[in-house]
């Protein structure tokens, strides 16, 4: 996937410093700064100036080289503006662990740097820390603020915009809007300049292949006084087509027995189904296929297995859509 736009379920990174010696010869390399690099990428951000009330989003990845799995005891900050949480307890061996952290500059005025406190119980114990600063402001406004989508089908146009106002200095000017994220098309445009205020309008359109998925991006906009403002953008993009249910749960069952589901399939516009397929002969779909509609109802006949065990399927979907025109449903039980 291209640079830029991070997935909100977001990620943990820092560089990592034990200082306690342990057994194992690989563990004894948390105390060198080359094996500190190789764990982990950062433990800093700066989100720069924060018009006062947006909350700051970041993610930072930490990854386990380490032949032995790292357990994550707790996770604390070192003040109430700032919250944090980690998506998994215990790293394996080669995975990586996410850590969120948000920053509410309506919370305070003025530059600040918070703490987050991750603390180690295995392999060894070991409090690791992530500095994040951000400047709340009350002479910079953002309306809204944020670049806030919504959701959004994947493929169609999508467009949004936010006023920048800057009040008391008339000779304050935006001089380049600092984007790395390769989905995200920004354009600036004056609007204002008196003694007062000065106002810009940001507007951004996203490109039509941004990916399915939940997604937050940042804007920078560099000013001729050395400050940067953060311009958080946020969106939701689902898939052309989509099913109700997303996954099938058939829950215990008997075996050798019949069972009958339905789902539906909606989609942006008409469309016909042209096959339903699945991974096990015992799985029969009825739909109409030469009606083209914006919802269909697939009705799935399966017969479970005459011996226990898990039931795990894939349902495939094609239709006669242009672009994203499969998709696919999970199906699951229990035989007892």
């Amino acid at each position: 996937m291209s640079r830029g736009l991070r997935v909100v379920h977001m990620a943990l990174a820092g560089v990592i410093i034990l200082t306690c010696s342990a057994r194992s010869e690989d563990l004894t390399k948390f105390g060198t700064s080359n094996s500190a690099k190789s764990v982990a990428s950062s433990t800093h951000k700066d989100f720069g100036s924060v018009p006062r009330g947006i909350v700051c989003l970041h993610q930072f990845t930490l990854h386990n080289p380490f032949d032995r799995p790292i357990r994550i005891a707790s996770v604390r900050t070192s003040c109430a503006c700032a919250t944090a949480q980690v998506d998994r307890q215990e790293i394996a061996p080669g995975a990586t662990a996410t850590l969120s952290v948000s920053v509410d500059t309506g919370k305070y005025l003025g530059q600040r740097v918070f703490t987050i406190f991750v603390l180690l119980e295995q392999p060894v114990v070991q409090e690791l820390q992530f500095l994040v600063q951000a400047e709340s402001r009350e002479d910079i406004t953002l309306s809204p603020n944020q670049l806030a989508f919504g959701r959004i089908t994947r493929g169609q146009a999508a467009e949004t915009s936010v006023t920048i106002t800057r009040y008391s200095v008339p000779n304050w000017q935006i001089v380049a809007v600092e984007n790395d994220n390769a989905y995200i098309e920004p354009q600036l445009t004056e609007l204002r300049r008196d003694t007062g205020q000065v106002q810009y309008r940001l507007n951004v359109r996203l490109r039509p292949d941004v990916p399915v998925g939940s997604w937050y991006a940042e804007l920078g906009l560099r000013a001729n006084d050395g400050s940067r403002i953060l311009v958080p953008l946020t969106v939701e993009v689902e898939a052309a087509l989509v099913t109700t249910p997303k996954e099938v749960h058939l829950g215990r069952v008997a075996g050798g027995v019949q069972i009958e589901r339905r789902i539906i399939v909606r989609g942006p516009k008409p469309f016909r189904i042209l096959k339903v397929s699945g991974d096990d002969p015992n799985l029969e779909f009825v739909w109409q296929p030469d009606e083209s509609r914006t919802t269909h109802l697939i009705t799935i006949r399966y017969r479970t297995p005459t011996l226990p065990g898990e039931i795990r399927h894939t349902i495939r979907i094609l239709t006669d859509l242009p672009t994203d025109n499969t998709t696919e449903v999970r199906l699951q039980g229990t035989v007892q």
